[in-house]
């Protein structure tokens, strides 16, 4: 999910990666905190929202098997 196939801006793309990054890092530093992990359901609802999208997607295959 990193690569632009849409023709956005790669650059802004990753300047809102960053941004996310800086500010995860302030949330720790801010709550004094040593580390910072993704809970497992998020992740996994995370996925599953993505898997829904690119199934209708144009480039899904349509046979069924991905």
């Amino acid at each position: 999910n990193t690569n632009l196939g849409h023709g956005g801006n790669i650059l802004f793309n990753t300047e809102c990666q960053v941004r996310y990054i800086v500010n995860c890092l302030k949330l720790l530093r801010d709550g004094g905190h040593n580390s910072m992990e993704c809970r497992q359901d998020v992740h996994d609802d995370y996925n599953l929202r993505v898997d829904d999208a690119h199934s209708r997607s144009a480039s899904s295959p349509s046979d069924g098997l991905s």
